[in-house]
């Protein structure tokens, strides 16, 4: 039987197959996900892909699957991994068009050279893009971290009266702090498409002042990060699905978080404070406001962060849920030697080493 996986450039043809892409994001996860939409996945690419990324398609309309792909070393591949996209860049359903471990064999045969593992990284249980699970001897998950997930089906009392009590009093003590000393503050929401790029770089200008400016992670609007989240932001607000959030003390801006909308669903992408207001907790504040604002609006029935659930985040989680990733082997003979020299190298070097990446974002610990 003929592979029925083409491999192209991903950057010269993802614009032409956006409508596959999306009609089948669609198909797979079950609504329209702002993270799989094209508007977000063609800006990712457009700033952070390289010539070396792939389209895989399966079939002329990509009906049976479609997978963004890159090299990781010889033999070894996975899905398009930005350090900016905190979801799976492929999409393969398990249904009339045939088994999802059928598609990802053949994939794995498809690829230029000899293929011996595909990873499909960063996977959603909640929004399942890939399932892979007839041929455990040939697959195995490795957990991510943990992300959470706010609901906000209920009054927003309700919701609030469960959080911590320590949480409770450090918002009513705050926001105390402020009014005895003159200070007012305010959510302000910016969702116009000229108010957009000034956003950016507004929330630029509080990154760069903290530590993620140290790190030289910050975004940046004469950088990719920052063409990024201009671009995508404004192909999002075009259809009134994008806003950017500023909590102001008075007239200056303190906080802010960059969010999408779709499915749904509310996805704070990113968030920054000024930390030498931290006395003030604007971090803490803003989110505060921006979930009360969230349980108002009609087309969102949950709250998504997509990053990492730290202790200090876990205060406001409804639900956590583990991310994870899905590493594919050729042959369970693949699996059981990379796993030899998995345990070889354990056993030279006890501490082993993590992974992290700026994947998404976190309730500010201010």
């Amino acid at each position: 039987m003929s592979n029925r996986w083409h491999l192209e450039s991903a950057q010269e043809n993802f614009p032409r197959r956006s409508e596959d892409w999306q009609r089948l994001a669609r198909h797979v996860l079950g609504c329209d996900h702002p993270l799989a939409s094209p508007d977000y996945v063609g800006p990712l690419l457009g700033h952070f892909g390289t010539a070396d990324v792939l389209l895989a398609r399966r079939d002329e309309d990509g009906s049976g699957g479609m997978v963004l792909l890159q090299r990781d070393r010889a033999g070894v591949w996975g899905s398009f991994q930005p350090h900016t996209g905190p979801f799976t860049f492929g999409l393969i359903p398990d249904d009339e068009h045939g088994s999802a471990d059928d598609a990802i064999d053949e994939l794995i045969k498809a690829l230029p050279g000899y293929a011996i593992l595909l990873a499909f990284n960063k996977l959603d249980p909640f929004h399942l893009a890939v399932r892979a699970q007839r041929h455990p001897d040939r697959t195995e998950r490795v957990d991510y971290y943990e992300t959470l997930q706010i609901p906000t089906d209920r009054p927003f009392e309700d919701y609030w009266q469960e959080r911590s009590k320590n949480l409770r009093r450090n918002i009513v003590k705050k926001t105390n702090r402020l009014a005895h000393q003159g200070i007012t503050h305010q959510l302000v929401e910016l969702r116009d498409r000229a108010d957009l790029a000034p956003a950016v770089a507004v929330y630029s200008a509080l990154e760069q002042s903290g530590w993620k400016g140290e790190m030289g992670t910050a975004v940046d609007p004469q950088n990719a990060s920052g063409r990024f989240y201009v671009d995508m932001l404004d192909r999002f607000a075009a259809r009134g699905q994008a806003a950017i959030y500023q909590l102001r003390f008075d007239t200056e801006v303190v906080a802010s978080a960059i969010t999408i909308r779709g499915g749904d669903m509310l996805i704070i992408l990113k968030i920054a404070y000024d930390e030498a207001m931290s006395d003030y907790s604007p971090g803490l504040l803003m989110m505060y406001e921006l979930h009360k604002l969230a349980f108002g609006m009609p087309d969102v029935k949950v709250i998504e962060y997509y990053g990492a659930a730290t202790p200090r985040a876990q205060q406001w989680a409804v639900r956590l849920r583990q991310l994870y990733h899905i590493n594919c082997y050729r042959y369970a003979a693949f699996r059981k030697a990379v796993n030899v020299i998995r345990t070889a190298r354990r056993r030279l070097s006890p501490a082993g080493s993590g992974a992290a990446g700026d994947a998404g974002s976190e309730a500010p610990d201010s």
